[in-house]
């Protein structure tokens, strides 16, 4: 394809990044389903912690405060929400993330 003009190179760089940037917004709703889907999923008692922690940025002792709990629970809780274990085909344990992400424990 060949440019008539600078302007017409101009206009079709524009469309390329108006397209751009609205795949990129399909992208952001697409990952905030899944993170809430995943977040859905979560105990109650990592939910909680997640929620405070990681959406509200609270602090640990602020998450601790609010939930009555130690600031050590909270760490905890928190490490667990982000990560679960789960066994592989031949029964092996993995360890894996909010996102699905497995891997094998040292």
């Amino acid at each position: 394809m060949e440019y008539q003009s600078e302007q017409d190179l101009e206009r079709t760089a524009g469309e390329c990044s108006t397209d751009m940037h609205a795949i990129d917004e399909i992208a952001q709703r697409q990952l905030g389903m899944i993170l809430e889907k995943a977040v859905e999923q979560l105990p109650i008692k990592y939910r909680s912690v997640f929620v405070l922690r990681a959406v509200q940025q609270l602090n640990t002792c602020e998450t601790a405060a609010s939930l009555n709990l130690s600031e050590n629970a909270v760490k905890q809780r928190f490490l667990r929400a982000l990560t679960t274990d789960q066994l592989d085909g031949s029964g092996r344990k993995l360890r894996c993330d909010y996102l699905g992400v497995c891997w094998r424990p040292l």
